[in-house]
């Protein structure tokens, strides 16, 4: 992992080198074992390293192609790069990196390259012959890229801030704010919080002509390639499709191990790093655990403990306290670059410094399990739909959903409707409530004129089956892409790199493909993730950790509520704010907060956290 920054200049003026040395010094953070600089009349590119795969100088960038015709930046992994190194013929490798295979790979197949490659990136690729260049991302948006034009220049970099040490034109794009505050949405479209920062949006690519022409282009289409599996898998048996699963499962891995440098896992008492972290302990007998927690009954830190003793391996727990929300917050949404939606973000940062301390550069994460397996309890409801949607005969539907719910143990029987029918308002309308179905949007608090800020953003359902349709939102618009940049920010502001081996391109692309049931079944989600460990006949595994999960139950509305309301008063309270920007009634903004502080029965304090999170994004970056 590391970072990459560019200036493209169009306007015949060469490029200016102190600006593109403070893009790269602002950061230093994402690499910080090596810096490089190369630029000619035309292109000025910079690189900050952390060494992976390679560890000398060999593998520095920026980065020349054998045949001297392309120079490439490039942040990430590109884990299957022994094999297509293998394939690539007549070539006199000087490394051991997947750098120098990355641009060897380009020189040689073009843009069919997109094909061959397994793995998360952002990278820029200059073509010195044809005077244009290539800027890509991932297929899921693992690793972020940002860019804007300035001075009929195109600029790029890892992070907002390096194009903001460019001297980029700071304004708020109201509209993206709104998107956030009024339908929970952020980082689901090009658009930033910065007026005229765009992100490139996973798996596109953008290529930009010599006279400053820019083309863009999706080189992986989910949505295409799931109708054409689920064609496919329709008549596969059961045990075919856990089969085919266990071997992804286990090619990912194999290909994300790989690491000249010592490897750890981040776990939780979930069951997608207990299984990552059992999965690995058979494939490497000794590395670090790291778990986050809170000063809870329901702390995980416990369950973590035990499960890493039961492996033999040593774990690392820390503890974020209420009086580090007044140490964080501010630190964490300038590492961020935008409003983070829980104070599980906060502990996460936290753990990836003991990460740091700990010597340790590559950590794998469960990332993703839920949305690849279905597993959010409000997936119950898009599942009835389809049940529904199945069969003409609408009474024996009926029966199917209502054994389902007789069954169901997770909602006690007094709110378990409640639930279902917040989950179904959810499914018709994403964006609107919490993951457990829970309406958090009050547009009493919002500023006249920010209300009525045009919408131009729907989510679409894509799929006739609502439950393939629902995962394929989850994944590109609500909650992977937020997932995605907590943890990407949260371990790059500590010099860790983080992979995701559930988010193999292949596991994501078979999982939206399977059938419902072999996602939701016999009362589970993630049917299928959990049959595989059970098929391996991994029983105690599955006896004693599996029924003992336990989610993160963080004191988020309780500290909002009682131990740090004065610090949300305060800050609520930062009257400057109010006029500037138009965007909360401040009077309204405070009666909201008095109700939630004094009504216990308030099911959430989303909204609450989004308020004190939006004002200090105001504070650190516009103020």
């Amino acid at each position: 992992m590391c970072s990459v920054s560019g200036i493209f200049s169009f306007s015949g003026k060469r490029p200016n080198i102190k600006k593109l040395h403070k893009m790269n010094i602002s950061m230093s953070h994402r690499g910080p074992d090596a810096q490089g600089i190369w630029n000619n009349d035309k292109v000025a590119l910079a690189h900050n390293r952390l060494s992976i795969f390679d560890l000398s100088k060999n593998g520095d960038q920026p980065m020349k192609s054998q045949s001297q015709k392309k120079i490439i930046v490039f942040n990430g992994e590109i884990y299957n790069w022994v094999e297509l190194k293998n394939r690539i013929p007549n070539i006199r490798w000087k490394s051991k990196s997947d750098t120098e295979v990355l641009v060897e790979a380009y020189d040689k197949y073009g843009l069919k390259f997109f094909d061959y490659l397994n793995g998360i990136f952002s990278f820029a690729i200059y073509d010195l012959k044809k005077k244009e260049i290539l800027v890509a991302r991932d297929r899921l948006g693992v690793k972020p890229l940002y860019w804007t034009i300035s001075n009929q220049q195109f600029i790029f970099s890892s992070e907002i801030k390096g194009i903001l040490a460019y001297g980029a034109k700071k304004e708020l794009c109201r509209k993206t704010l709104k998107d956030f505050l009024n339908n929970g949405l952020i980082d689901h479209s090009k658009n930033t919080l910065f007026k005229n920062i765009y992100q490139l949006e996973p798996g596109h690519f953008l290529r930009i002509k010599a006279n400053g022409e820019i083309f863009k282009k999706k080189y992986w289409n989910l949505k295409n390639i799931v109708n054409e599996n689920s064609e496919n898998f329709r008549n596969k048996s059961k045990e075919f499709l856990l089969n085919i699963y266990q071997d992804l499962l286990n090619d990912s891995l194999r290909l994300e191990l790989r690491s000249d440098v010592e490897i750890g896992t981040a776990l939780s008492s979930g069951f997608d790093s207990s299984m990552l972290t059992y999965m690995i302990k058979k494939k490497i007998n000794d590395f670090n655990t790291f778990t986050y927690g809170f000063n809870t009954n329901t702390d995980e830190t416990y369950y973590a403990k035990k499960f890493s003793k039961s492996l033999n391996l040593k774990n690392y727990s820390i503890k974020l306290e209420e009086n580090d929300l007044d140490n964080y917050l501010s630190k964490v949404i300038s590492s961020q670059e935008a409003p983070v939606t829980s104070i599980r973000v906060l502990a996460m940062h936290k753990m990836y410094e003991t990460v740091k301390k700990n010597k340790i550069k590559v950590i794998l994460e469960g990332q993703g399990g839920d949305e690849l397996g279905a597993g959010y309890e409000y997936y119950y409801a898009p599942l009835f739909l389809d049940i529904l949607k199945s069969s003409n005969n609408y009474l024996d539907s009926f029966k199917k959903v209502q054994n389902i719910l007789k069954k169901y143990k997770s909602i006690n029987s007094e709110n378990k409707y409640e639930r279902l029918f917040n989950s179904l308002m959810y499914v018709l309308r994403p964006g609107i409530a919490t993951q457990d179905g829970v309406p958090f949007v009050n547009h009493d608090v919002f500023h006249k004129s920010f209300l009525n800020l045009k919408n131009d953003y729907s989510i679409k359902h894509e799929f006739n089956s609502s439950v393939q349709s629902m995962q394929l939102i989850d994944i590109e618009k609500i909650i992977l892409p937020r997932g995605l940049r907590f943890v990407d920010k949260a371990s790059m502001a500590s010099s860790v790199e983080t992979r995701v081996p559930l988010l193999d391109h292949r596991l994501t692309e078979f999982s939206l493909s399977i059938p419902n049931n072999l996602k939701i079944s016999e009362n589970e989600t993630r049917f299928f993730m959990k049959s595989f460990l059970k098929n391996k006949k991994d029983k105690e595994f599955s006896n004693k950790f599996l029924k003992q999960k336990k989610t993160i139950v963080d004191p988020q509305k309780n500290w909002l509520r009682k131990d740090k309301k004065r610090f949300v008063k305060d800050l609520l309270n930062s009257s400057e704010f109010y006029n500037d920007y138009e965007i909360f009634d401040k009077r309204k903004l405070l009666k909201e907060y008095s109700n939630f502080k004094n009504d216990k029965n308030y099911q959430t304090s989303f909204h609450i956290f989004q308020y004190v999170n939006t004002i200090m994004f105001l504070k650190n970056f516009f103020n």
